[in-house]
C-alpha cells in the first residue's frame, strides 16, 4: 500500500464542535433533506480548502490545509486527519489522529494551518 496516497485529506479532516461532530464531506446524492424543506437547519459553514502535503518523510508528513467559514461563528472547532486504504469491501479506516488544539472562526474568515502527522508502518 503506497501510504502517500491513502492519506485522504479533503474528505477526511475532521471537525468537532463542543461535543456534537459535524463531518466536512456530505454525499449530496444519497441526502434526504431538501433546501425546501422544514427540516433543513444550517449548522456549519465550515469548509476545507487547499489541501498540500507540503513534505513526506517516510510516515511523517507537514499538511498545509485553510479551514474557511462563511456565515455562522464557529467555536470550539477541532479537527484531525484519518488514514483510510481501499479495500474491495469499500474503505477501512487504518488510523485517526484529533489535534488538540481548538479553534474558533468568525464570520466570513480563514485559518490556515500547518500539521503534523506520523502514519503507522504498516
Amino acid at each position: 500500500m503506497n501510504i502517500f496516497k491513502s492519506i485522504l485529506l479533503v474528505a477526511t479532516l475532521i471537525f468537532f464542535s463542543g461535543t456534537n461532530s459535524v463531518f466536512a464531506q456530505t454525499d449530496m446524492a444519497t441526502s434526504t433533506v431538501s433546501e425546501d424543506s422544514s427540516e433543513f437547519v444550517i449548522l456549519s459553514s465550515l469548509n476545507i480548502q487547499d489541501v498540500k502535503i507540503l513534505s513526506k518523510e517516510n510516515n511523517n508528513f507537514k499538511i498545509y490545509f485553510n479551514l474557511s467559514n462563511a456565515e455562522i461563528i464557529q467555536s470550539g472547532v477541532k479537527y484531525g486527519v484519518k488514514l483510510v486504504e481501499e479495500s474491495t469491501n469499500g474503505p477501512v479506516v487504518i488510523d485517526e489522529k484529533i489535534y488538540p488544539e481548538t479553534l474558533s472562526l468568525s464570520e466570513n474568515s480563514v485559518s490556515s494551518e500547518i500539521i503534523d502527522y506520523s502514519a503507522p508502518k504498516i
